[in-house]
């Protein structure tokens, strides 16, 4: 076959793509992490003195268009604030880590008109990333032991949105153990 004029190079295994660390592991493992994004974000939204948290969301909050702003002066102070840009952040963070896809899911439900516990709550999931910078997405080279190749978990709740009463779905499609695919959406 002829080459069509496109000149490739093989420069060898990639160290960074677009924000995200790859490295190999002694058993062939890959590794991805973004560290180095979340460090960046993490400065960006000065939150580098940030305590840190151990749950990318808090458990008792339930985010409802009760909580955007109910004036326009309110709605003019939020916007102030850079919750589009966080949240947008956010969503290419969850490219190497499904543990914050249902926290940064309901943030994104809010892009339009944030209020002041939707800021809280985009924020304590950067806290999150910035205590938990250093955890690493592992694809496995080896198959597992038992045999089995893929597993796939789905769960969903039942009418937990205050506004609309709709449930929520959520899975991940694991292959060799590892995580390859995630979703959370409303029904």
């Amino acid at each position: 076959m002829r080459n069509a004029g496109l000149d490739t190079k093989d420069m060898g295994f990639p160290d960074y793509v677009i924000g995200m660390h790859i490295e190999k592991d002694k058993h062939g493992n890959i590794l991805l992490n973004q560290q180095l994004y979340i460090e960046t974000i993490v400065r960006r939204f000065n939150m580098t003195d940030a305590k840190p948290v151990s749950t990318p969301a808090n458990s008792t909050v339930k985010l409802s268009k009760s909580m955007t702003p109910p004036t326009k002066s309110k709605s003019r102070e939020m916007r102030q604030r850079p919750y589009q840009a966080l949240v947008g952040a956010l969503l290419y963070a969850v490219l190497t880590r499904p543990d914050i896809a249902v926290a940064v899911n309901e943030c994104y439900k809010y892009m339009h008109e944030p209020g002041k516990a939707m800021w809280t709550v985009a924020k304590r999931i950067l806290r999150y990333l910035k205590h938990t910078k250093h955890y690493k997405l592992t694809l496995k080279a080896k198959e597992l032991k038992n045999g089995q190749r893929t597993m796939a978990f789905v769960d969903s709740s039942y009418a937990d949105c205050p506004d609309t009463r709709r449930s929520r779905y959520g899975f991940i499609i694991l292959y060799n153990g590892s995580p390859i695919a995630w979703k959370t959406r409303m029904q």
